[in-house]
This record gives C-alpha cells, sequence and structure tokens, in this order.
C-alpha cells in the first residue's frame, strides 16, 4: 500500500509538472516581435487589372492570428478608393528559425502564414459596374461596400490562394517600430532569399 502512494504522488507530480511545461510553451509562443498593428504608407504604383494602383497596406498580428488589408488607390495620396483585399490567418502564423542581417547587427526570423480566409470589397460605383460587366472573380452580382469571398478564386496576377494554402515568408527588424517582409513565396518554392524596400510602421 504504501508503494502504491508513492507512485500516485510521483504519478500526480508528473502531470502537474506536464500542464504547468505546456502553459508556459504557449504563452510564449503566442508573443513574438510581430504582435501588433503595422502599417505600409501609400506608395508604389503597380500595373493590375488593367490599371496603374497605388497602396496602402495594414497588418494586425495578435499571438497567431493574422489579418492584412491591402487598399487600393488610383492616386499616389491613396484618397481615391477602388477595392480592398482582406487576408484573414485564423490561428495560421508560425514563427520559425531566426536570421540575423547586416553581419548580425539586425534580427528576424522566418515565419509561416495559413490563410483561412480572403475578401474583396469594391469601394467605387466604377469598379462594381466593371466587376459585374466581367463577372469579375465568377460573381455578377457585386455591390458597393460589401464584401465577396474570393478565397481560391482567379481574379487576377498572384490570385487563387485557397484556404489552407501556406506562404513562407521572412521578416527583419530595422528598429524597434519599423519592420521590413521578404516576399510570400508558395510552400514548395521554400522562403525567400532576401527582403523588400517596403517599410511597415508599427502603430
Amino acid at each position: 500500500m504504501k508503494n502504491f502512494y508513492i507512485i500516485l504522488i510521483m504519478f500526480l507530480s508528473f502531470t502537474i509538472y506536464s500542464c504547468a511545461k505546456k502553459s508556459d510553451s504557449s504563452s510564449s509562443s503566442s508573443t513574438t516581435e510581430l504582435e501588433g498593428t503595422w502599417v505600409k504608407s501609400c506608395d508604389g504604383g503597380s500595373y493590375y487589372r488593367s490599371t496603374t494602383f497605388y497602396y496602402k497596406d495594414t497588418v494586425v498580428v495578435s499571438g497567431s492570428n493574422v489579418t492584412w488589408k491591402e487598399e487600393a488607390h488610383n492616386d499616389s495620396n491613396c484618397s481615391s478608393d477602388n477595392y480592398t483585399r482582406d487576408w484573414t490567418y485564423s490561428n495560421g502564423l508560425s514563427i520559425g528559425d531566426a536570421v540575423t542581417f547586416e553581419s548580425g547587427t539586425k534580427t528576424g526570423a522566418k515565419f509561416t502564414l495559413t490563410m483561412s480566409g480572403l475578401t474583396e470589397t469594391l469601394n467605387n460605383s466604377y469598379e462594381v459596374t466593371l466587376a459585374n460587366n466581367n463577372s469579375f472573380c465568377g460573381y455578377s452580382d457585386w455591390e458597393l461596400n460589401v464584401a465577396k469571398d474570393v478565397a481560391g478564386k482567379t481574379c487576377g496576377p498572384n490570385d487563387g490562394d485557397s484556404v489552407g494554402t501556406k506562404r513562407l515568408s521572412v521578416y527583419k527588424n530595422e528598429s524597434s517600430t519599423t519592420i521590413k517582409f521578404g516576399d510570400f513565396n508558395l510552400e514548395s518554392s521554400g522562403y525567400p532569399s532576401g527582403i523588400n524596400s517596403n517599410v511597415y510602421t508599427k502603430q
């Protein structure tokens, strides 16, 4: 009987220790250098859908949850709204190996995003009419400022990501309040080798 109690106490001690370790691990993995809201100011001038657009991006990271909003405009001040795309990665962020840049003076890490949703919203009447006339993304019932599910739809260059698609990238800490990202490669292409010039500022 004495041995039984010893074994029982050891078992309970191990169980409590294991639960504590799991809790610690979960807590530490939910907080990363990416935590917070990051904004890329209006810049660029990318040719898309036969038009030159300027883009403003807003990235919100909370634990392993990420939302990525891309606002498209046709003026360099980003004052005229055209369309908005919202990528959602619910529990989709996974931080990988740490990376050093510029002879170790700046740090960052590899990371993976697994998509859980993608919507597009048309923000002016011209875009709505054009989209409906051309069955854009397979829809002919677009409405002004009403989001459509476009996950898995091929609406233009580099589109077509479905729910569950993984994208691999890397981030670089430029300062305590600024960050840069690499390209977002499909899983089959591996992590990007470089960093893009766009700067995201923490709000």
